[in-house]
């Protein structure tokens, strides 16, 4: 009985609740969209003027 309580003894860890799943997923955010975009942009090679036209687009794209 002594053991059973010693708090020297490891104990079980209870196990965390699993995540629950949904019959619909959720659209992926419009945020998850653009950072794709931004990483497959050379932005050493991009002009000012084309990453202004390249915002101006994705405002009107996302926003």
């Amino acid at each position: 009985k002594l053991e059973k309580n010693d708090p020297c003894q490891p104990t079980k860890k209870k196990e965390s609740p699993k995540e629950q799943l949904s019959f619909f997923e959720d659209p992926p955010s419009p945020f998850e969209k653009l950072g794709e975009e931004l990483q497959t942009l050379d932005l050493d090679h991009m002009t000012p003027l084309q990453a202004l036209q390249l915002l101006s687009a994705w405002k009107e794209k996302y926003f």
